[in-house]
């Protein structure tokens, strides 16, 4: 969109002026960088970089994690609608289909889209610490390989995000690592800096557009050395906005509530077992005393018969 036409967007509804901001700015801020930093990374090259992972055959595991609130699945469901959809028209309602919460949907997903020959370019496994950090250290490892040996073979990537219950192994098994952050009073202003220094007409718009939130991402590449020792390497630093469709959210939140419902019932089927197992070994324990009990009572029993025994045979040698 030319840039005369975006100044004019002050009017139109928040997300349509969110999308064209966003999409500007990451124009913009692909072409500077910040004094000692790295040059600024968008989404949209993350974007690039899974597409081309897709092409040419090979896979890029991703992890994305920070604090409850900053932005990890907004930023999920901007690179997956990008993913499936394009840079100016993302399809959120594509991004909806691949987020996926559960480790077994996203195999049926797999075999659904094997079965059809579809292109499967990536899945997104939102708060994947929660069925992760359910298996032992050792169990996770292998379970995790297992699923990205698995998705190696058929998507481009594969993003995970998590708050931090994902084992630090695992993490390190990651090729890209992604923290994020909301920005700060402070750090909105050192952008609108950097934005008034390349284009005073943008720096205006991103200024009067406050309402809108942005977040920080931090991308580290990681690299295993020789002694098996994991790098990371700072590659760039991500802005993007906290802002996403509300059919998205909506439907977003109801495919949740359903998630977070069944794992409800698995939690309560748990510990209802648990409890019918400690109820079933108390039983089994007292079992066991009482067991032990009558073994007592039964060898005092045989010792008395035995001294009767032998009472009778001293007797009977004294008659004589």
């Amino acid at each position: 969109m030319p840039l005369k036409t975006l100044y004019k967007i002050t009017d139109r509804p928040i997300e349509e002026r969110v999308n064209l901001l966003a999409n500007e700015l990451n124009k913009m801020l692909m072409e500077i960088t910040e004094q000692g930093e790295q040059k600024i990374f968008t989404i949209n090259d993350l974007v690039d970089l899974i597409k081309r992972a897709f092409k040419n055959n090979y896979h890029i595991s991703i992890i994305i994690s920070g604090k409850r609130g900053q932005g990890k699945t907004t930023l999920l469901a901007h690179i997956l609608a990008m993913v499936y959809g394009t840079k100016w028209n993302p399809n959120y309602k594509e991004a909806l289909r691949y987020i996926l919460f559960d480790p077994k949907e996203a195999l049926l997903v797999i075999i659904e889209h094997l079965k059809e020959a579809k292109p499967l370019i990536a899945i997104g496994m939102d708060d994947a610490g929660t069925w992760i950090s359910k298996w032992s250290q050792e169990r996770a490892k292998t379970r995790f390989l297992e699923f990205t040996n698995l998705f190696r073979q058929v998507l481009g990537a594969s993003l995970f995000t998590d708050v931090a219950s994902i084992h630090k192994y695992i993490r390190q098994l990651a090729d890209l690592r992604i923290h994020v952050h909301k920005m700060s009073f402070h750090e909105r202003q050192f952008y609108y800096r950097l934005l008034e220094d390349y284009d005073p007409k943008l720096a205006k718009l991103f200024a009067e557009n406050s309402k809108i939130e942005w977040s920080i991402a931090k991308v580290y590449e990681s690299s295993i050395d020789v002694f098996d020792k994991v790098w990371l390497h700072r590659k760039a630093v991500m802005v993007f906005p906290l802002q996403l469709p509300r059919y998205f959210r909506k439907k977003y939140e109801e495919k949740r509530l359903t998630y977070t419902m069944k794992l409800a019932q698995e939690v309560l089927e748990t510990i209802l077992l648990e409890e019918e197992i400690h109820l079933l070994q108390k039983q089994k324990l007292a079992i066991e005393k009482k067991i032990a009990k009558l073994q007592q009572i039964s060898e005092k029993m045989e010792k008395k018969r035995e001294l009767k025994k032998l009472m009778k045979e001293i007797k009977e040698m004294v008659e004589k």
